[in-house]
């Protein structure tokens, strides 16, 4: 045999193995789009599935993702409308919905029950053998049936306890090249002991992100100032994702809260219970969806504890001793695009320095020695250029500066 032909032989057998047993076939033959992900919010519930984009069409043909046999017919006027269930071979079901009508023998077969039951509305379950379907059978058409703002494709993966999982883990593989988006973070009072920057109150704050060489794809956000803290609080993000030729806003995967380098919350929309609906206001902050129409993810435990994506070792509350600590947040989609929120807390108030003027310069005095201190002369206008400082520094907490001069008039510091 020719040595280049077997190195060809070779290279296809590899290919061949590195696909998964469990690759499931695309549901539909039109659109590899989606509008939304597994996990997002619905009033009062979770999002069980992704929903494929039809672009308005009724008609698209759906296909069976894996051989198995039709377990469940379900038709409805409402929820998910004309709906039918998959019993796959590897013991998970695909559930297709709101389609406008099945192949013409299940068609037909749904038509015979509706007859027999005088009923236009069923739910139908049917045993291993009755109707055997094979990989790629066509098996119905998209359509706008029951609880629907227009026609698309609503589909879900369940496992063998009939919990849904979040189709894109393992079995589809979708373009995306874009990073999540965060927005702000909002701390939150738990006790009536707390103060957050010295207030009783949530406080919300922006997030900047960071610039690298021009690119608008960031993956560093973070708080301008440091945040003062005192008491049990709570952290909660306002963050969402971007896919490739996609003008929607979509769900998070993942989400991490680090401080002081220990992790203390976790979420990982893998998988959930139906069960577990009625928890989707612990896991989004209800207050801050009512008066600020924002989807906030609490990253602390608050009756949500039971939720199957939320780690065991999350936090029920933050206490901070004194002094600075690093807090971290990552974020992270299906396709492993990351960003990192980064912000400095302090878990005492934050006493502004005392500032004394005179003809020749500037002083100013810190309330206790600070280390790795930066101060630059800079201007009211936002973005202006900022100029380093040179100062002198007199029994560890008096710090002077030579007068401004113009157009400067800001004294910024940093720690």
């Amino acid at each position: 045999m020719n040595p280049k032909s077997l190195l060809i032989i070779i290279f296809i057998s590899a290919i061949i193995l590195e696909v998964p047993d469990n690759n499931y076939l695309w549901p539909t033959n039109k659109s590899k789009s989606i509008t939304t992900l597994f996990g997002e919010k619905r009033s009062g519930r979770f999002h069980a599935g992704i929903d494929v984009r039809t672009f308005g069409r009724i008609g698209d043909k759906l296909f069976a993702v894996e051989s198995g046999y039709i377990s469940r017919i379900k038709i409805t006027d409402n929820g998910y409308g004309k709906a039918i269930y998959l019993k796959l071979n590897d013991g998970n079901t695909a559930l297709y919905a709101h389609l406008d009508k099945f192949n013409d023998t299940i068609e037909s077969l749904y038509k015979n029950l509706q007859i027999k039951n005088k009923n236009n509305f069923l739910d139908i379950s049917f045993s291993k053998n009755e109707y055997i379907i094979k990989k790629g059978d066509l098996i119905g058409y998209c359509g706008d049936s029951g609880s629907i703002s227009g026609p698309h494709l609503h589909f879900e993966i369940r496992d063998k306890n009939g919990n849904p999982i979040n189709p894109l883990t393992n079995h589809y593989t979708l373009s995306d090249t874009l990073k999540p988006i965060a927005e702000s973070l909002a701390f939150v009072p738990l006790d009536k002991h707390c103060f957050i920057n010295g207030k009783q109150n949530y406080e919300i704050l922006d997030l900047k992100p960071l610039r690298y060489n021009g690119d608008s794809n960031f993956y560093k956000y973070f708080l301008e100032d440091t945040t003062s803290i005192i008491g049990n609080f709570g952290i909660a993000i306002n963050t969402y994702d971007k896919i490739n030729s996609s003008p929607f806003n979509f769900g998070i995967y993942e989400i991490q809260l680090i401080i002081d380098n220990k992790e203390m919350y976790k979420i990982n929309f893998d998988k959930y219970n139906f069960k577990q609906d009625p928890l989707i206001y612990r896991e989004i902050d209800y207050n801050l969806l009512v008066n600020e129409s924002k989807t906030f993810h609490r990253l602390f435990l608050n009756h949500n504890s039971n939720l199957d994506f939320i780690s065991n070792e999350g936090n029920k509350g933050i206490n901070l001793n004194k002094g600075f600590h690093n807090l971290i947040i990552n974020i992270t989609d299906n396709y492993q695009n990351k960003i990192q929120i980064q912000a400095i807390v302090k878990g005492d108030m934050l006493i502004p320095p005392i500032g004394k003027f005179d003809s020749e310069n500037i002083s100013i005095d810190f309330d206790e020695p600070i280390d790795n201190i930066n101060f630059n002369f800079s201007t009211r206008i936002n973005n202006s250029i900022k100029t380093p400082v040179r100062y002198s520094i007199f029994d560890s907490v008096r710090y002077k500066f030579d007068l401004f001069k113009k157009p400067y008039e800001v004294l910024e510091y940093s720690i």
